[in-house]
């Protein structure tokens, strides 16, 4: 395989070799994430420099990324990182990747518990988080984002 040797080329390497895994927004995002891990740009500056060169270093290292996304491997494990309500979490194979539906159950307990009237003060401000065997990396990331709100 040739190495791409701008970001546009990367990408549309990226598209055409995960078509057939992925559908074109995830790639999109894939894409996004990996050169933002990579390069360290925004979004912004990934799209003002698609066509500045990149170093074969560099090129190799989107190539290794994209051989391990070929064989189903999350891009979360791939880059050791994900962020879960605003907070960066370290991940590799051996934790569950927080989920955006987890995202969504801390943001509706939230929300739940800031219309509780008539609390007990003593109480009022008192946490409490209900295991529903849903695995302990999940209940972590829960209890992370009621405690450090965005």
């Amino acid at each position: 395989m040739e190495l791409p040797l701008n970001l546009a080329n990367v990408q549309n390497l990226f598209k055409s070799v995960l078509s057939a895994c992925y559908p074109d927004d995830e790639i999109r995002n894939i894409f996004f994430l990996v050169s933002e891990h990579l390069l360290n740009y925004s979004k912004i500056d990934i799209l003002l420099k698609s066509d500045e060169p990149i170093s074969a270093e560099t090129a190799e290292k989107f190539n290794q990324v994209l051989a391990r996304l070929k064989n189903w491997e999350p891009v979360q494990y791939i880059l050791g990182s994900t962020e879960f309500y605003g907070l960066p979490f370290k991940v590799n194979q051996r934790v569950l990747i927080p989920r955006p539906e987890t995202e969504e159950l801390v943001d509706w307990i939230i929300r739940k518990e800031g219309t509780r009237k008539g609390q007990h003060p003593r109480y009022r401000n008192r946490k409490r988080m209900h295991c529903c065997c849903t695995g302990c990396q999940v209940n972590q990331c829960r209890c992370m984002g009621l405690r450090y709100p965005k």
